[in-house]
């Protein structure tokens, strides 16, 4: 029973570390696209897997959303450049409201989980357009868009992480813990 706690409070840390907006979806140059899962990955316990690009995630709150693809390097654009040593990077998202809609829609809500296990949120004038943006969706609409990030050159995030009314996590391609 002790070992179930501490997984499940590992897990916890691991996505709390990107913090939590309780009520973000409540009620609700050269580039490479990943568009394949990464091979197998480990699951802690009360974990959700992860979901592979384009697999679709269901919130509390009966709202989908989907990863539809990770961009990366993404070439910068006039007078965006990354910190020394980052490269930009970009997930294309997809977020469809249930039947009770969604309130707030935000690219707030998403970050990647690095390789360490440390995660990243989004960069908030990034290059990659046209960009998720804040929205309230009624039932059955749609919003897509893609939410930029500065990750480090030379290396791929593990997931990209929805933290808003539930955790989900989408495969980004990099060494999975």
């Amino acid at each position: 029973m002790r070992s179930h706690r501490v997984a499940a409070a590992t897990a916890m840390l691991l996505l709390g570390a990107c913090g939590t907006r309780s009520n973000a979806l409540d009620a609700p140059a050269s580039t490479t696209t990943t568009t394949q899962p990464a091979a197998s990955t480990t699951t802690a316990v009360g974990e959700t897997p992860p979901l592979a690009l384009g697999q679709p995630g269901k919130t509390r709150d009966g709202n989908t959303i989907r990863v539809l693809s990770w961009v990366q390097p993404v070439a910068s654009s006039g007078p965006l450049e990354p910190d020394l040593n980052q490269v930009y990077a970009a997930a294309e998202i997809e977020i469809c409201a249930g039947r009770r809609g969604a309130p707030r829609v935000s690219p707030e809500v998403f970050a990647v989980q690095l390789e360490d296990g440390s995660s990243r949120g989004r960069t908030y004038f990034g290059p990659q357009q046209p960009e998720l943006g804040d929205a309230k969706l009624v039932a059955d609409q749609c919003v897509q868009g893609w939410v930029n990030f500065e990750v480090p050159s030379g290396h791929r995030p593990s997931y990209v992480v929805f933290k808003g009314s539930s955790h989900l996590r989408w495969l980004a391609g990099g060494r999975t813990r």
